[in-house]
C-alpha cells in the first residue's frame, strides 16, 4: 500500500497568538493593510462576485427552515380594533 504525506498543520495555537499579538500591536498598520487590500480587491469584478456568491450561501444556510421576517409594521384588523365606550354626562 501507497503511505500517504500528511502535510503539517501551519495554523496552530502558538502562530494564532502571534497573529493576535501582532494585530494588537500593530492595529492601525494592520487596518490599513486590510482597507487597501479591499480596496483593490473590490476593483476585481470575478472577485467580488464569487464573495457575493460566498454571502449568499452563508445567508442562506443560517435562514434556512427558518419563515421570513415579516416586513414592516402590521396592519390593524377590525377585529382587533375594540371601540372605546362614550361616556354620557347625566
Amino acid at each position: 500500500m501507497e503511505e500517504e504525506k500528511q502535510t503539517k498543520k501551519y495554523y496552530t495555537d502558538s502562530v494564532k497568538r502571534a497573529v493576535y499579538k501582532y494585530r494588537e500591536k500593530n492595529r492601525e498598520t494592520y487596518n490599513t493593510q486590510l482597507r487597501e487590500y479591499y480596496k483593490r480587491m473590490k476593483e476585481n469584478p470575478e472577485w467580488v462576485k464569487a464573495r457575493n456568491e460566498k454571502i449568499k450561501a452563508n445567508r442562506d444556510k443560517k435562514n434556512e427552515g427558518k419563515e421570513p421576517k415579516p416586513r414592516g409594521r402590521p396592519r390593524k384588523v377590525k377585529e382587533d380594533i375594540v371601540p372605546t365606550p362614550i361616556p354620557i354626562p347625566i
